[in-house]
């Protein structure tokens, strides 16, 4: 019987939009970093790849990734006013699920679970109006590198959802016996 289902936030929930990428700009110019279109892009490069290199989101490796990818002297901070930015990156056409999330809220315990970074992705479920209908949200931030994290009393393996990006199922242990009790929906579309 379901039980949950676990929900990631971009390009699931919210849509990403190519238009998003301006928040790399306004970090930079923010941080008075000079930089050129190819440092830039190199800047996306090393934020849209980062999930190669690491196994869960850290604001210091992440500036430290930027820092070696692009040539630029990029300081811890980086990750910081980027967050700023991108906790407004959201659409009113995202609100179109919120009758969807309204139903399944009523039927299923519903959760996310999502490998950024806390405070730009509440702060957008928020805007949205979606966040009242979770009962839990888990971001990288919370759960660390340590891949054992609680849903509701149950372990669940995050190591196979890191493994994962799409995140196609999870399993949740109960005691020895494995059962699987939740769905989990993410989506990979763009504009």
């Amino acid at each position: 019987m379901l039980k949950r289902i676990i929900f990631d936030v971009d390009n699931t929930l919210i849509k990403w939009k190519s238009i998003y990428d301006k928040t790399y700009e306004y970090a930079l110019d923010e941080l008075g970093i000079k930089y050129t279109r190819e440092e830039l892009n190199k800047v996306i490069e090393a934020s849209n790849t980062y999930e190669n290199y690491y196994d869960y989101f850290d604001k210091e490796n992440m500036s430290k990734l930027v820092s070696k990818f692009s040539n630029l002297n990029i300081p811890n901070t980086f990750v910081d006013v980027w967050m700023k930015y991108l906790s407004d990156c959201y659409d009113e056409d995202d609100k179109k699920v919120l009758d969807t999330l309204k139903y399944l809220s009523n039927k299923y315990e519903l959760v996310i679970l999502s490998n950024w970074f806390s405070y730009s992705q509440i702060k957008r479920l928020k805007a949205l109006g979606m966040d009242k209908y979770f009962k839990e949200m888990i971001f990288t931030d919370s759960v660390k590198n340590n891949l054992l994290s609680q849903i509701n009393g149950k372990n669940v393996s995050l190591d196979a959802i890191y493994n994962d990006i799409r995140w196609k199922s999870a399993v949740l242990f109960d005691n020895e016996q494995v059962t699987i009790t939740s769905i989990i929906l993410t989506g990979s579309y763009s504009d």
